[in-house]
């Protein structure tokens, strides 16, 4: 009979088994306390149970999806479905923080021996302008090159990984972690992260991996199910390289992250 107990699997059972013991050893404890200690013992072992349960109805309410775990449901695709759209300001956010990025790279960051146009230090007329008029219109410069490489690595994905949730976000643990896109398919997920490279080199590639991985193992839940991480990596037209020198797939956490190169 004991084989068949599984083991624990969920925050409930958890939950369960810790308010139990608690009562059944405060109960076991309390003739052995002393007699003028033992009135406010009672009263703990009253309040206990029922500020237990004022918590446990509040994330009930709020967060009841946190009180599970992705063997609880019959059919686990369920658990991935409750997965979310990003709201308008988590998908500008994660815009503003791609395009920081991207700035970095700019400085000193070359393209063929010369400073990104589009997103570069400004000459002639636009170089007299503030500073602050400068930094703004290089981050909505930014921001719009980062929009058209995501445009341009879902079209090319697409043809292999048709019908890709966009911006998506996952729920752990009350933290939302918002990802380029996820692709479902017979019980295996997809995950994508999409990066534009002013100028790739390995070093980039590596660190754009590790972070990846590191993003998935905090950001999504557990789950049974197969897990395939691509990391798109979005280059200019205006760079000629043999791709193939650089590493394809790397493991972190036990985890590989697949690397493909897209010019556009």
């Amino acid at each position: 009979m004991i084989e068949k107990v599984g083991h624990i699997k969920n925050p409930l059972s958890i939950i369960a088994i810790f308010a139990g013991l608690a009562e059944i050893s405060g109960t076991i404890v309390l003739p052995f306390i002393h007699e003028s200690s033992q009135n406010k013992y009672v009263w703990f072992l009253m309040f206990f149970p029922t500020f237990l349960v004022g918590i446990f109805f509040y994330v009930l309410w709020h967060k009841p999806r946190v009180l599970y775990a992705p063997s609880d449901y019959t059919d686990e695709a369920n658990f991935i479905r409750m997965m979310e759209p990003a709201t308008y300001s988590e998908v500008l956010a994660r815009l503003e923080n791609e395009a920081q990025e991207i700035i970095s790279q700019t400085q000193p960051t070359t393209i063929e021996g010369g400073v990104d146009a589009d997103i570069g230090p400004e000459n002639g007329p636009e170089a007299a302008q503030s500073p602050l008029q400068n930094e703004t219109e290089r981050r909505e410069r930014a921001m719009y090159r980062y929009k058209q490489a995501e445009t341009t690595a879902f079209a090319v994905l697409a043809t292999e990984f048709p019908n890709i949730k966009k911006s998506v976000a996952f729920n752990r643990n009350g933290q939302r972690t918002v990802f380029d896109g996820v692709f479902e398919s017979s019980g295996n997920i997809t995950i994508f992260e999409i990066k534009l490279a002013l100028n790739p080199t390995k070093s980039f590639i590596l660190r754009q991996a590790a972070a990846f991985a590191g993003k998935v193992r905090n950001g999504i839940p557990e789950t049974d199910k197969t897990m395939r991480l691509i990391l798109v990596i979005v280059v200019s037209d205006r760079i000629s390289r043999d791709f193939d020198a650089f590493p394809h797939e790397m493991i972190y956490d036990g985890r590989a992250v697949e690397v493909r190169f897209i010019q556009g």
